[in-house]
């Protein structure tokens, strides 16, 4: 069905469309990307990156070799940080999901997150 030109569909079946990459789980640190770009090579002081991420900056994942991905809950329309994972910001963690990759941008769509160690 269309509404205006453009598909119509409901909130509940477009928040389960299937995200198409690579399985994946990788270690490394979760961050904003305000901070992570703006002072590059520094620590922010503690819930820094966790104000930046609740004030709607894009959620930065660096693995332990370096690479960086922005990280996107695997059901649209969801947060990606929710409270229960908010403890897991600047810290040691493994991501798992779903990799996809773009032109120039890498993302991992989140399953789960865990504390590394």
């Amino acid at each position: 069905m269309t509404a205006g030109g453009f598909l119509a569909i409901g909130a509940e079946e477009a928040g389960k469309a299937a995200v198409k990459g690579e399985e994946v789980a990788i270690g490394g640190t979760i961050s904003c990307t305000y901070c992570t770009f703006a002072h590059a090579g520094k620590l922010c002081p503690e819930g820094c990156c966790l104000s930046c991420i609740k004030a709607g900056d894009p959620v930065l994942f660096t693995g332990a070799d370096g690479t960086q991905y922005l990280l996107l809950a695997k059901q649209m329309h969801k947060p990606v940080i929710t409270t229960k994972r908010s403890k897991l910001v600047g810290v040691p963690v493994r991501v798992k999901g779903v990799l996809a990759r773009g032109k120039g941008v890498q993302v991992i769509f989140v399953e789960d997150i865990t504390k590394a160690g």
